[in-house]
């Protein structure tokens, strides 16, 4: 298995994906995958794995504007269309239920109570 394909196969893992959506600092989360890839014989730091995906995110994302109109091809696409696919199933909300509407006048913003402060 070549070294990109067990980095994809690792970083779309749902566990991986799901901290990956979750974290604003991900260092941890590289750090893990650089683990995992040392583990099948590929010694990268975490900061070569952040790149990387980076890299494969940003050639994904300019192969699929393009191919609406000019249709192209890539080692990687199928890989990095499951692994964007997951990241937006798991980026998106959960739906909210719908609420029966109601009058402007019995939704108010509450008020800010000052602490201290005396109120009539």
């Amino acid at each position: 298995m070549d070294e990109v394909q067990t980095f994809l196969s690792l970083v779309a893992e749902e566990r991986i994906q799901l901290e990956l959506d979750g974290a604003t600092r991900n260092e941890k989360v590289f750090q893990e995958v650089a683990q995992l890839l040392a583990a099948h014989g590929y010694h990268r730091t975490y900061k070569q794995c952040r790149d990387k995906l980076k890299k494969l995110k940003s050639d994904y994302r300019t192969i699929k504007d393009h191919n609406g109109t000019n249709r192209r091809t890539w080692k990687w696409f199928d890989q990095m269309d499951a692994i964007d696919a997951s990241t937006v199933i798991a980026a998106s909300p959960p739906a909210r239920p719908s609420t029966p509407a109601t009058s402007s006048s019995t939704s108010r913003t509450p008020e800010r109570l000052v602490p201290g402060m005396k109120y009539d």
